[in-house]
């Protein structure tokens, strides 16, 4: 069975909402999807002080889907190939950009084409 491709990136971006100082991590994913296919995500979540839970609340956190393609089998060399393939150094960079600035109040959230330029 294919597992996901995942890489983390830590925003350096901190809050306390009561229990200790948290730390947002910026995750980039692809795997399976729920109605199949292969499925890119950047998604923020909040690692605790003791690094042992995550969270993460849909409406008010970053969250991106990159890409999505139909496949007629999922496998594990098609994931990698997907997720080296959506994540280029240069839209790698557009998220964390658009990250930020999703938690610093001045991007629009779940914007898709904040990368288009890298394409090229």
């Amino acid at each position: 069975m294919a597992k996901e491709a995942r890489r983390e990136i830590d925003l350096e971006i901190t809050r306390n909402e009561g229990r200790g100082e948290e730390k947002a991590i910026l995750t980039l994913t692809t795997d399976k999807g729920m109605h199949g296919g292969i499925r890119s995500s950047a998604t923020v979540g909040w690692l605790s002080p003791d690094k042992l839970f995550r969270s993460h609340t849909f409406v008010k956190d970053y969250a991106v889907l990159v890409s999505s393609k139909p496949a007629q089998r999922v496998t594990q060399k098609a994931i990698d190939y997907q997720h080296g393939e959506v994540f280029t150094d240069g839209v790698v960079k557009a998220l964390v950009t658009a990250a930020k600035a999703h938690y610093a109040g001045v991007w629009p959230p779940r914007v898709l084409n904040a990368w288009e330029g890298d394409k090229a």
